[in-house]
């Protein structure tokens, strides 16, 4: 019996300097790694090469682009340097792109393919939002081998429009906790049909904020997101959010970089930051206020 086999499309980094040369995927895994632990032996170990391999890629790169991409002090680790961080931010920015539609067109072709070599296995159609689960499915069912995942990335409303008529076998999407799920999952319930659909949990995520130690601003909750003086920033400093309530609701307000980063401290309980209105809008417009400080404002006391 032939087994089914599955297609996995992926970027080349092709870089044309006095020739070219091919980029080394695993050097954005190590890079990924560098930026969380700030240990170059621990990233090595979570990108799975060698410490040595590790190096020889910083090193031929750093040779390559004519910069570092590390930078290394005594006390302070390793830590990524200009270049460093903004190789990782466009791996990141392709594969949040590309990753998707480069899974969907591999499911369309292993599909094609399949069926072209007449395997003699189950084929389970699967439709659904992109989820970290599902990678996880076709892991598992890869190892099997008695079963091939045709797996195609969509909408929660798309996905369910192609079951309702057939097109796949699964239907995936995101429902929220609470009230306000369950009633979105009578409503999923009533479009699907009892008698031929059923509606079952997967998996769970937890979604949270991560704050400063101690929490300093005693976030516990939503309506706390809303409390004067709360910004958000992302760890690559290249978005910027804030929440604020608007006469009966809450409104979120996004501003990303497409090139550059904002100025913002780090480290310590300066990760919270209160500003006032004008120093708000001068942060958005790209100037650092912890470093560009203005004189003093005085007040007098007047005596008699």
């Amino acid at each position: 019996m032939a087994h089914p086999f599955d297609v996995d499309l992926r970027t080349v980094w092709r870089f044309r300097k006095a020739g070219q040369s091919d980029l080394d995927l695993a050097l954005l895994d190590l890079l990924d790694a560098i930026e969380h632990s700030g240990k170059l032996t621990v990233a090595a170990r979570a990108a799975r090469i060698s410490h040595r391999h590790a190096w020889n890629l910083i090193e031929k790169w750093s040779d390559f682009f004519g910069a570092p991409l590390v930078t290394i002090e005594r006390g302070r680790g390793t830590q990524l340097s200009p270049l460093g961080a903004k190789l990782l931010w466009a791996g990141k920015r392709a594969q949040a792109r590309l990753g998707p539609e480069l899974e969907n067109l591999a499911a369309e072709l292993a599909s094609s393919l399949n069926d072209a070599v007449t395997v003699s296995s189950a084929t389970l159609r699967i439709h659904a939002s992109h989820d970290f689960s599902l990678a996880k499915l076709r892991e598992l069912a890869g190892k099997t081998r008695s079963v091939s995942i045709d797996l195609r990335y969509r909408g929660s409303a798309e996905a369910l429009a192609a079951l309702r008529r057939g097109a796949c076998d699964v239907a995936g999407f995101h429902l929220t906790d609470g009230p306000l799920g369950r009633r979105a999952a009578i409503r999923y319930a009533e479009a699907l049909g009892p008698a031929i659909h059923r509606l079952v949990s997967v998996a769970t995520r937890v979604q949270g904020l991560i704050v400063p130690k101690g929490n300093p601003k005693l976030i516990g909750s939503v309506g706390d997101l809303a409390q004067p003086g709360v910004r958000f920033i992302n760890r690559q400093r290249d978005k910027i959010k804030v929440l604020y309530w608007h006469r009966n609701g809450f409104c979120l307000w996004l501003k990303r970089l497409e090139t550059d980063k904002f100025a913002w401290p780090s480290g310590g309980d300066s990760a919270t930051q209160t500003v006032s209105l004008q120093e708000f809008e001068w942060l958005l417009e790209g100037f650092d206020l912890w470093r560009n400080q203005p004189h003093k404002t005085l007040h007098f006391t007047s005596v008699s």
